[in-house]
């Protein structure tokens, strides 16, 4: 069902050949490229919180 986010994380949504079968997927409230990076940055910011709380 992923997999063609994950194959085309860096073109927009126009770009890619839409099969009938995956329209639905495109549909999603957030656009699929954009949840794991925010995510990973999410966990960054969280990490370097903890540093700087123990260093100060």
């Amino acid at each position: 069902i992923c997999t063609p986010l994950k194959l085309h994380p860096t073109l927009s949504k126009e770009k890619i050949y839409k099969p009938p079968d995956v329209d639905q997927f495109w549909d999603t409230p957030l656009p699929p490229r954009k949840t794991p990076k925010s995510r990973r940055q999410k966990r960054k910011m969280r990490k370097i919180h903890q540093k700087n709380k123990k260093n100060s």
